[in-house]
């Protein structure tokens, strides 16, 4: 799984003052899944921009659509989102997740999120 998304600040868009709830959410899920040995590819338009023109999907989309279409989602090579990140399930789905880490997974948007890589809640810097 890759991620093309629109220019940010940094690689996961969580840092600054403020920060997108569902950001937040993309970045634990993907730090959860990394942390059980899966990868998902992320490309930031500002920082990686000749990755959306190696994608037939991503570059198709952009010049039909602008940058308003990201991010784009894409599997094994196809773009399967745009406008917007996979849902919980999709996650389960895509990877054929079960057990424990499904559930995880599944429930990571009830969590209280974190913006500081342990468990104090965000806003603590």
């Amino acid at each position: 799984m890759e991620f093309f998304e629109p220019a940010m600040c940094c690689e996961s868009g969580t840092c600054g003052p403020t920060v997108d709830p569902e950001l937040l959410r993309i970045k634990g899920i993907v730090g959860l899944l990394a942390d059980n040995g899966l990868t998902i590819k992320r490309h930031n338009l500002a920082k990686d921009p000749q990755a959306f023109l190696k994608n037939e999907d991503v570059q198709k989309l952009i010049t039909q659509y602008g940058a308003e279409a990201l991010p784009i989602i894409v599997v094994e090579g196809k773009a399967l989102w745009a406008y917007g990140y996979p849902s919980d399930q999709d996650f389960v789905d895509v990877f054929g997740l079960k057990g424990p880490l499904a559930k995880k997974v599944l429930a990571f948007k009830e969590k209280k999120s974190c913006c500081c890589g342990d468990d104090t809640p965000c806003g603590c810097k």
